[in-house]
């Protein structure tokens, strides 16, 4: 259980009460916070936290169980069921009550995955569609060997929804035969349903703002370059410099490719930032005068360029300015100094609208027709952007 959860609230209905602790520890186990093997907090603990009766934790408890979430051991306690296990499912019906979340090794590591910048938007996004709806969400992250969950061997799901890369054979034999919708990744050779983040538009707009400042020669970075998110990002950063007449020079796309791990793309060491310098310097060098503003792939990338920037002696936003793009409505970085100027992705908004598509198919209410839905991103305005240095443009304003 989360240790740090304290939003207990006194005077709520029972039903509210077991549905808080009911979503606090399905989102808990699914996010493997609670360990396979370990039992979880006593009743008595629980009630206690909730500020519910026993009657109420039992209850909510025994959900957990018929959803095949958790295992009751008389006298022991209750234990979450390994993620092999829990679709062994005796209720038929209730089996095709659930929607499987399928996350692909082509995508990122399991622990990119079920980390809370990552998790949390689809968690959310998703279960304030279903839920509703009466319809449970299960978890699974298929590795490079391609080896399906048991849920998809047994036909114990009502639909899914996946997010990564996938090889035509895993589509045609797991995917294409049930409800779906993809998120992010789109393969237009595999016809379905697919909905993402306008990463186009965020482009585009991140251009068009600071060009509003004034900004005349502007930058893009990534260290994802092979990634579809990163290509659509550049795409939309190039859309913008034709739009509004900037120049596209070489030495302003700094974009390249991080390692990966056995094929696996890793998360980085948030705990220090990268040293963007050997990447950022070929802009600074030669004739050709440097960029007023970076346009980077996410807050994270922002914050490593700015470290960099502030060690070539430049000054953030004085100097140069820089924008950033993050997950959902919240930054991971937004209690740093810099307070990034940032857009949304609106990962939850974009997992929503994916559910809302798979019920429609699964009430045969959909059209026949395959769609693409992409999701417009949302600006906040920081503290990291501002009209640009007269004195470091003056060759520029004199060219004007």
């Amino acid at each position: 259980m989360k240790q740090d959860v304290q939003t207990i609230r006194t005077g709520i209905r029972t039903a509210g009460a077991c549905g808080s602790l009911l979503e606090d520890l399905r989102q808990d186990i699914l996010s493997n916070r609670l360990s396979v093997g370990k039992p979880i907090l006593p009743e008595t603990e629980l009630a206690a936290h909730y500020k519910i009766s026993r009657n109420t934790v039992r209850r909510a408890l025994d959900h957990l169980v018929k959803e095949g979430l958790l295992r009751k051991i008389k006298g022991v306690g209750s234990f979450v069921v390994p993620p092999e296990e829990r679709s062994a499912h005796p209720d038929r019906k209730l089996a095709q009550r659930q929607i499987l979340f399928l996350s692909f090794a082509t995508a990122s590591s399991e622990d990119v995955f079920r980390s809370d910048n990552s998790f949390l938007p689809k968690f959310n996004g998703i279960n304030r569609v279903l839920l509703p709806h009466g319809y449970n969400l299960l978890f699974a992250y298929v590795g490079l060997d391609w080896t399906p969950p048991p849920c998809l061997i047994n036909n114990d799901i009502g639909g899914i929804i996946f997010y990564g890369p996938l090889v035509p054979e895993f589509w045609k034999r797991y995917i294409a035969p049930r409800p779906h919708v993809g998120i992010q990744f789109i393969d237009p050779l595999l016809p379905g349903n697919w909905v993402k983040p306008d990463y186009e538009s965020l482009g585009v707009l991140a251009v068009e703002h600071l060009h509003s400042l004034g900004h005349r020669r502007i930058a893009f970075v990534t260290n994802e370059m092979e990634m579809q998110y990163s290509e659509d990002r550049m795409t939309g950063y190039l859309q913008g410099l034709k739009r509004f007449g900037l120049p596209v020079r070489e030495e302003y796309l700094i974009a390249w490719q991080r390692e990966k791990v056995n094929g696996i793309l890793q998360g980085e060491d948030i705990s220090s930032t990268q040293d963007y310098i050997p990447y950022l310097e070929r802009a600074f060098q030669g004739k050709a005068e440097p960029p007023s503003a970076f346009i980077c792939m996410d807050d994270w990338r922002a914050v490593c360029t700015i470290r960099a920037l502030e060690k070539l002696g430049l000054r953030v936003p004085s100097d140069v300015s820089v924008i950033g793009t993050f997950n959902d409505y919240q930054s991971p970085y937004a209690d740093l100094d810099c307070h990034i100027t940032s857009f949304s992705c609106r990962m939850s908004d974009v997992c929503s609208e994916a559910a809302q598509c798979l019920l429609e198919q699964i009430a045969g209410s959909s059209r026949n027709c395959f769609r693409t839905i992409s999701v417009r991103p949302e600006f906040f305005p920081g503290k990291t952007t501002a009209p640009p240095n007269r004195i470091w443009n003056k060759t520029e304003t004199s060219k004007q």
